[in-house]
């Protein structure tokens, strides 16, 4: 570092980068000097000292130790460089061409002088005597060893360089402190005060008075210091998953690109030994082949320390603990992986008991689709929907797509479970509102009018109560309420109220009690739900079974809208 200008972090030279002294005791480069200060005003950028007797940045005295470590260095370079020469010559009795060398290998001349740079800067360290004044101010070479490695002035403040590796605020290291901590600290601003809140808009913390006077909640965005220390947290907890997902994908790559590695190594020594074949035709440029050996050795060095620090288990380092995370995580997803492949071996089997069945519908990870075949070109589906512990069948629709992995199961032998539960559910709108579903379990005394309302209900015949409409309310508001749907929709679009079959169940006196659904006549299909008790009062009618829960979306459509608006815009069959 000790020969790096500070600023552009370039290495000084002789010429356009020679390491000049400003007053306060700070080196750079010619060329960064030149650019900050003007021709008549050339004082240090930090502390704002100027020169007594500095016209220009070119009279600024030179740095004499490091232009002596770079004339050292250059010495030992072509001593060395002589030397390598005359051995490879006396040893293979031929000459290089320098232009075949350069056609194999063209590698950077800087990378040889750093070989023995390390080794100069030692020796120079200790032959450090010499001190000289500047402007009647004495400077050892110890004093402008500290200053070159020192970044800051005499006044304390940081030199601010263009490079982008010396950018950082002083509110991202703030708040890196205090994110180990959970107090806040004390306002610099305003004494004793502690800091409670984060203003967005300045990006900086503030005290009670600082919100009062500076950071108003009305101008600025304003979070409490909790609020701010959970953002924070969330932000690392982000970059650490994306930096996870990074190092997995570089582990999944990594013995492929070490392979490679590998390869080009090869490469590079079979071009060495190419070269070595041409010593005894052409003239050797030694500084060439050096270089293309000190080369190769750093890039094979460089490449078995990266492969032992991600293969050696005992490792500290932040790459080794995330590969043991990810490696953690990996597992904890394999085992999660088999269970569900346990859970989930089989499709549902129609064969099984009813309950078996039931439950190993409502495991299945895959969508699950109830068909029927009408014709060859003609099939009506329809996808069974999960909603809490139901598992809900609406009516079967023609048009309908399946997505893939998609389980198929027939609706024929499917109807025997379907009988034996016998729930339905009716979706009631209004308005283009849609209000809720009613669940009605069907009575067991009238079987056959069971089939018919859950045939009705699945649309496996064309015929349907899907989009129909309630037609009548009767003794609104008093006791006895019940409302009427007569007619049922057919494929082609028409109301029919005629019966499905012949053979059902005759008429008998019930009860006017709430939630009943009952059939209007023993000769048409459509239905009564009463919403209203009458209490001990009977009626003669053809108990089909009770609403068990969502009477309420009834009640509530009765009240607020006309009859005519309320529909039924889904049906279907709880399984």
């Amino acid at each position: 570092d000790e020969l790096i200008c500070s600023i552009c972090h370039e290495e000084f030279n002789l010429s356009s980068r020679r390491p000049k002294i400003l007053p306060c005791g700070l080196c750079y480069c010619l060329q960064c000097l030149s650019q900050y200060f003007s021709s008549h005003k050339c004082s240090c950028e930090i502390c704002n000292k100027p020169p007594h007797n500095s016209k220009s940045v070119e009279d600024l005295p030179p740095n004499i130790v490091i232009e002596r470590v770079m004339n050292s260095l250059k010495e030992n370079t072509l001593e060395d460089f002589s030397s390598n020469t005359a051995k490879k010559i006396n040893n293979d009795g031929a000459v290089l061409d320098s232009k075949h060398v350069e056609n194999n290998l063209n590698l950077s001349q800087d990378e040889f002088k750093s070989s023995s740079k390390d080794k100069i800067l030692g020796e120079l360290k200790n032959s450090r005597t010499d001190s000289f004044k500047y402007d009647n101010t004495e400077i050892s070479p110890k004093h402008l060893e500290e200053k070159t490695q020192d970044t800051s002035c005499q006044s304390g403040l940081e030199l601010k360089s263009s490079s982008k590796d010396n950018i950082s605020g002083d509110f991202t290291s703030s708040t890196t402190d205090l994110l180990k901590d959970d107090n806040a600290g004390i306002c610099p601003k305003h004494a004793g005060k502690l800091l409670h809140f984060s203003c967005k808009t300045h990006d900086e913390l503030a005290c009670n008075d600082c919100m009062r006077f500076v950071h108003i909640p009305n101008r600025c965005s304003v979070q409490t210091y909790q609020e701010y220390i959970n953002q924070k947290k969330k932000d690392k907890i982000m970059d650490a998953t994306e930096s996870s997902a990074t190092f997995t994908k570089a582990l999944q790559n990594l013995e492929h690109v070490a392979k490679q590695k590998n390869k080009d190594i090869l490469k590079i020594q079979s071009k060495i030994n190419a070269l070595q074949e041409l010593l005894s035709k052409e003239t050797l440029d030694v500084e060439e082949v050096n270089m293309i050996v000190e080369k190769g050795k750093t890039k094979h060095v460089n490449l078995i320390n990266l492969r032992k620090e991600l293969i050696d288990p005992n490792s500290k380092s932040d790459v080794r603990q995330v590969i043991e995370d990810v490696e953690f995580l990996t597992k904890e997803l394999t085992n999660l992986k088999n269970k569900m492949e346990e859970d989930f071996t089989l499709e549902p089997d129609l064969t099984e008991n009813p309950e078996i069945f039931k439950k190993r519908l409502k495991k299945w990870p895959y969508p699950i689709y109830v068909q029927k075949i009408i014709s060859e070109n003609i099939i009506r589906r329809t996808k069974i929907i999960k909603i809490n512990e139901n598992m809900l069948l609406p009516s079967l629709n023609e048009k309908m797509d399946t997505p893939a992995n998609t389980c198929f199961l027939p609706l024929t032998p499917l109807m025997d479970t379907l009988q034996l539960h016998k729930n339905i559910f009716m979706e009631i709108s209004a308005g283009g509102e849609t209000l809720g579903k009613l669940y009605i379990e069907l009575h067991p005394w009238s079987p056959n009018r069971s089939r018919q309302m859950i045939s009705l209900c699945l649309n496996d015949t064309g015929k349907s109560w899907k989009c129909a409409a309630l037609e009548q309310i009767y003794y609104k508001g008093t006791p006895g309420e019940y409302v009427t749907c007569t007619n049922y929709l057919t494929e082609e679009g028409k109301r029919v109220s005629k019966n499905l079959s012949t053979n059902l169940e005759y008429e008998y006196g019930g009860l006017y009690k709430e939630g009943n659904v009952t059939a209007i006549s023993g000769s048409q299909a459509g239905f009564s739900i009463c919403t209203i008790d009458y209490p001990n009062t009977r009626n003669n009618t053809i108990y089909i079974g009770r609403v068990s829960s969502g009477l309420e979306y009834l009640q509530q459509a009765i009240k607020k809208y006309d009859i005519k608006q309320i529909m039924i815009s889904e049906v279907g069959v709880v399984i």
